[in-house]
């Protein structure tokens, strides 16, 4: 008989706690992304410093990701979520309220760093506080995500001229929802206690000592390859069905229907996942969906856009379980707070080095068979690291059969 772990918070606020800290992962993304056409000519920002801006997010999340682990082990997991919180808000306030494209950047780089934090530790917190409730918590974690990163894409503007603002409140506005998802952190990170702390940082576990680890790489290139696709789509969708022949409206309508289908699909597959047996097959479905959707787009784009986009939206299902087996490849909070670190420092900076590459070869080319192409590639590259990825493996046994040295419990 299993015993149902006992914590010294209560469930509803942990949960309250958790899924406001998700409504915060996407938000200073989605703003600029809104309101990026504004921003380049009140801050006027040349090509250069455009694309330098929407790509920062990718690059922030790998670089200053792992700093998350060694964080999350001096602070407490709690008292680190409250922290990300605080700076999510002061980099969403400074970029808005002082002038200047030196602090837009600043305020960026700083509210991004806050969200690299959050991003590593986020799988730890879900086993830490929901040790019986991991699907779960996953699948509700990424629909709020996915969820308030489209409520941001849309509110953004009409809220921002509500307001009658300009764009620089359209973006620091946000830093509100920041410090309301801090109050259910703030007697969480009271009773992170110093003896938890010590018994989290006792145990170190090196992100070098995991980059010696092969499946641990193909963790991370997983995370990487359907972090590229999303940017990819979420970023160039649009302007592909254009393109091809579609008008603005009925374009973004097509990634309304990506971001329904993809937030649908997240809810229920942790949880259908940790019921099978054979893990695999899911990895298989959704490579049928990716391959059937960009093929699709590839020969008819114009034909069946929203066959393609359900399609596609589908298998963007594999963010949600990227982030659901990390808790699984580990037997130790240590060893999933260093696994998450590794996977998500690496997977960002794997896909902003390819988005950068590939923005940069297809320019503002019309022409997107070349782009199509290389996605089928990718989904074949991403779907080969799924495989491994859910097979049934842990990092402390990998440690072991090399003679290292694994964390405590």
């Amino acid at each position: 008989m299993t015993t149902r772990a006992r914590t010294p918070h209560p469930a509803w606020l942990a949960a309250l706690a958790i899924l406001l800290l998700a409504t915060n992962l996407r938000t200073a993304v989605s703003s600029v992304g809104a309101l990026l056409p504004e921003i380049r000519e009140g801050a006027g920002l040349n090509g250069f410093e455009v694309g330098l801006l929407t790509s920062l997010p990718p690059f922030c999340f790998g670089v200053m990701g792992l700093a998350g682990p060694a964080v999350g082990r001096r602070l407490g997991l709690h008292r680190t979520a409250l922290l990300t919180l605080l700076i999510i808000a002061t980099g969403q306030i400074i970029r808005g309220a002082v002038p200047g494209a030196a602090w837009l950047f600043g305020g960026s780089i700083l509210a991004l760093g806050g969200i690299a934090l959050a991003n590593v530790i986020m799988p730890s917190l879900i086993r830490e506080m929901f040790p019986d409730r991991i699907a779960g918590m996953t699948g509700a974690y990424t629909v709020v995500v996915a969820s308030a990163q489209a409520g941001v894409s849309f509110a953004t503007i009409p809220l921002m001229h509500a307001f009658g603002g300009n764009w620089q409140l359209g973006i620091a506005m946000w830093a509100g929802i920041a410090l309301l998802a801090a109050l259910p952190w703030a007697p969480l990170a009271v009773r992170d206690t110093a003896s938890s702390r010590r018994s989290a940082g006792a145990h170190r576990l090196p992100l070098a000592t995991i980059a010696r680890i092969p499946k641990a790489w193909a963790l991370a290139l997983f995370m990487g390859s359907q972090s590229m696709v999303a940017y990819i789509i979420f970023g160039w969708y649009p302007t592909l069905l254009q393109d091809e022949g579609l008008g603005a409206q009925a374009a973004a309508t097509q990634v309304g229907i990506v971001s329904v289908a993809a937030t649908i699909a997240a809810m229920f597959a942790p949880t259908v996942l940790s019921r099978m047996r054979q893990p695999a097959l899911m990895m298989w479905v959704l490579f049928a969906a990716c391959v059937a959707g960009y093929l699709g787009l590839l020969l008819w784009p114009a034909e069946l856009p929203t066959l393609w986009s359900v399609l596609i939206g589908t298998s963007q299902t594999y963010f949600a379980i990227a982030l659901y087996i990390v808790n699984l490849r580990a037997r130790t909070v240590t060893g999933v707070l260093s696994l998450s670190g590794f996977m998500q420092s690496v997977g960002y900076i794997f896909a902003g080095t390819g988005l950068l590459l590939l923005g940069t070869i297809h320019g503002n080319s019309t022409q997107w068979a070349g782009v199509l192409v290389f996605m089928l590639v990718l989904c074949g590259f991403m779907h080969a690291l799924s495989l491994i990825s859910v097979s049934n493996w842990r990092l402390e046994d990998e440690m072991e059969r090399r003679g290292m040295s694994t964390p405590g419990p």
